[in-house]
């Protein structure tokens, strides 16, 4: 599979490099990360003469040796692009024909990202804030028209991957909740993930790690019990800590409520709750 980065999303519209990491550069490493291996990412070869803010182009930042260039951002950056840096370009072997005129709306987008992803059937991923946020652009040439998709934020892009079957329930969740109060960078994946077979358990987890996400610590903590008095996730320390004494951990074990069903067990640090495992059988019920 191949996807195109949309060198029109760069177009001098960053204030600073500050703005231009803190709302753009982030999101677009995310994307980077969460890219099945299988997906191959093409670029036009001039990309990096785009220009990113006060007409300092996206080469000149990669290269860059003042302040700039020794944030912990740009080394990201660069270690990121390094993999994509050199070929493939699809300039290179274009399959667009100037021949003729590839049209979003009325604006003319020959020898463009859209035009070669429309023969190449395939989707764009852009930089944002930008002037491309839609989610889909019509691209017609001559009578034919063809839809492509462009993404902007890790969760649309792992969430088509995810749904199309090239990216796995877990490394959806471990990228879709990354930066939320659930992380799933410390799971055993052997006691967690590899024990759900179901499409339909997999929609049920999901939507409960959707609302812990959503929740306000005051919420998640409201919703305790057990029993009769078990409300929403039920949130609760776990009654057996030492069946969790091999991991370490920075506090007590507890548990929610995935479904009425299903148990997720792990453990709070700050304001961020590391899940360690998942009970599909109530084995671990108290």
């Amino acid at each position: 599979m191949e996807i195109i980065i949309n060198e029109l999303s760069l177009h001098n519209q960053f204030s600073s490099f500050e703005d231009f990491r803190i709302n753009s550069l982030l999101k677009f490493l995310k994307i980077l990360r969460v890219k099945p291996k299988n997906v191959e990412i093409f670029k036009k070869s001039d990309i990096y003469s785009r220009e990113v803010y006060n007409s300092k182009t996206l080469h000149g930042i990669l290269i860059s040796r003042d302040v700039d260039g020794k944030s912990d951002e740009i080394k990201k950056l660069k270690l990121e692009m390094s993999k994509i840096i050199n070929d493939p370009y699809w300039d290179n072997d274009k399959k667009c024909d100037s021949k003729y005129v590839y049209l979003i709306e009325d604006n003319n987008v020959n020898e463009t990202c859209f035009a070669e992803a429309f023969e190449r059937d395939c989707s764009v991923i852009s930089f944002c804030p930008s002037i491309y946020e839609a989610i889909n652009y019509w691209v017609s040439k001559e009578e034919i028209q063809k839809n492509v998709f462009n993404f902007f934020d890790n969760f649309q892009f792992a969430k088509n991957y995810y749904e199309s079957g090239h990216l796995s329930f877990y490394e959806f969740c471990l990228s879709c909740f990354s930066d939320t109060k659930i992380n799933f960078s410390r799971v055993i994946k052997s006691q967690s993930f590899d024990l759900i077979k179901d499409k339909n358990d997999e929609n049920e987890f999901y939507n409960s790690f959707d609302m812990f996400s959503s929740l306000e610590w005051d919420s998640i903590l409201k919703q305790g019990g057990k029993g009769k008095n078990k409300a929403g996730l039920a949130y609760r320390k776990f009654h057996d800590q030492a069946h969790f004494s091999q991991y370490k951990k920075e506090s007590d074990i507890c548990k929610f409520s995935a479904t009425g069903r299903f148990r997720v067990f792990g453990y709070r640090e700050g304001e961020i709750f590391y899940v360690l495992a998942f009970d599909l059988t109530h084995e671990l019920s108290d």
